[in-house]
């Protein structure tokens, strides 16, 4: 099944991780796991985000995969 996965970072969040550096490469390894067909950055909610189109065999592994997401916060 296809899925649309919408997440936001919190503002202050995204910009301690961007002057870090280390934005990127949190990303990079999230999308590694996560393997989605297409990622779209955008704003979400007026706060940084995006947009994973995603295929599951099963809804039961959507925690598994927005897991890394939620550390963000």
């Amino acid at each position: 099944m296809r899925f649309m996965l919408s997440f936001q970072m919190p503002t202050e969040r995204a910009n301690a991780l961007i002057k870090e550096g280390s934005l990127p490469q949190t990303m990079q390894s999230i999308m590694e796991d996560i393997k989605p067909e297409a990622v779209y950055f955008t704003n979400v909610d007026g706060a940084r985000g995006g947009i994973f189109f995603i295929n599951m065999d099963d809804a039961s592994e959507l925690p598994g995969m927005v897991e890394p997401l939620m550390r963000m916060h």
